[in-house]
């Protein structure tokens, strides 16, 4: 992969009989697929496995944070600490130091006080720890064109199970929302089968 501080379009080599262009831009991309597959519990708690799956740009951020702690556990301690009510039961990290495949995490978890309740009503926030809740673009004044370097891909999936005595009062609409030129684009998207809900949610910058 050419390092993020090289991605600048183009670049210029020299030598003593050529001197030429040389295009920087990447096919790789920064991508991330989160995968939640949860079962609502009798004490309002989910509980079931996350996995996450990272490739090109997204593997080698994860592997260059990932070696800043002295331990797994330690990174265990700093990714929970943004996600209240995650507990982690068991942990397991595949391809940390294989370097030509994709990072691999799989988590067995139980997730409390993520539901809110009202009256005989539950309510799931269905992307939990994943939800963007903030617009990145802080500038009120934009001088240059946003470069992210490279594309970016993220899609989290939500596998919900809700047990037999539940009513499933309503579910999300689907929504897809696309920049011109497909420049980006999100995509959310629900289906519902029986007291089984899959929720889709993908964002990307192309």
């Amino acid at each position: 992969l050419v390092p993020f501080r090289c991605l600048n379009g183009f670049g210029l080599t020299v030598d003593a009989n050529n001197t030429e262009m040389v295009n920087l831009i990447t096919a790789a991309k920064e991508q991330e697929h989160s995968t939640y597959n949860l079962t609502l519990q009798d004490d309002y708690s989910l509980k079931g496995d996350l996995s996450i799956k990272r490739t090109d740009y997204s593997a080698l951020n994860f592997r260059q944070d990932y070696h800043k702690f002295n331990s797994n556990e330690a990174y265990l301690e700093d990714f929970r600490k943004d996600k209240p009510g995650l507990l982690i039961n068991e942990s397991v990290i595949d391809n940390i130091d294989s370097i030509y495949l994709s990072t691999e995490e799989h988590y067995k978890i139980t997730v409390n006080n993520q539901l809110n309740t009202i009256g005989d009503e539950i309510y799931i926030l269905p992307l939990l720890y994943n939800q963007m809740k903030d617009n990145p673009f802080k500038m009120e004044v934009r001088e240059y064109p946003v470069d992210y370097g490279y594309a970016i891909e993220k899609v989290i999936t939500s596998i919900y199970d809700i047990p037999e005595n539940y009513e499933i009062a309503a579910v999300p609409l689907t929504i897809r929302y696309n920049l011109p030129g497909n420049a980006a684009s999100y995509v959310y998207e629900v289906i519902r089968n029986g007291n089984k809900i899959s929720i889709s949610s993908t964002f990307s910058i192309n």
